[in-house]
Parts: C-alpha cells; sequence; structure tokens
C-alpha cells in the first residue's frame, strides 16, 4: 500500500480510534519520519469530532495490555460487526509497521 492509502483509511477510522491511532502512531520509531507527519495530520483531524478519551478508552493502550490484545481483538467485536475504537486503531497502526513500502528510504 502507499501512503496515500494508509491517509485515506485514516480518514476512514472512528473519530476516537484516530485519536488513540495518533497517540501509537507517535511511538513507532519504525515508520519513516515523513509518514508519521503526514498520516499524524489525517488522524488529528479525525480525532477532532471525538468526545475527551477516558482512562477505560486507554487502559489497553498501556504496555502490559499488548500481551492480552488478540484476546482483545477476539471479544471486541459487537453484533453489528463493528470493531472498539482500541481495535481499529491497534489495527490501522500494525497495518501501517506492516507496509514494506514503510521500510524503504526515500
Amino acid at each position: 500500500m502507499t501512503l496515500s492509502h494508509h491517509f485515506h483509511a485514516a480518514q476512514t477510522l472512528s473519530p476516537k480510534a484516530a485519536r488513540m491511532a495518533a497517540r501509537l502512531l507517535d511511538g513507532s520509531k519504525n515508520i519513516p519520519y515523513e509518514w508519521r507527519l503526514s498520516l499524524r495530520i489525517a488522524l488529528v483531524e479525525r480525532g477532532r469530532f471525538s468526545g475527551p478519551l477516558s482512562t477505560t478508552d486507554l487502559a489497553p493502550l498501556s504496555p502490559g495490555e499488548n500481551d492480552s490484545f488478540d484476546s482483545l481483538r477476539q471479544s471486541s467485536r459487537g453484533a453489528d460487526g463493528d470493531t472498539r475504537p482500541q481495535v481499529q486503531a491497534r489495527r490501522f497502526i500494525e497495518a501501517v509497521q506492516g507496509d514494506p513500502e514503510a521500510g524503504m528510504p526515500d
């Protein structure tokens, strides 16, 4: 995928997921600076429609929760198929980190 694809994907996240993804993106050192800057702009723009994040919203983003992320991912799907904002944010960051083009120097 290209940066443009990720940029458009960032704009389709829920506002709360976008705010969380921006926090995760800040700590992603394996994503080139140019990509982080561009994606951060899209995420912040989308996240401005979100309400404040609560401690419950931020709890899964803590380092201790990484081990239980797979169980969170499996249990977070609602009846309508939507996922929790934490899962949306994590999947977005994982997709960018897993992109081979993100690792290529300009």
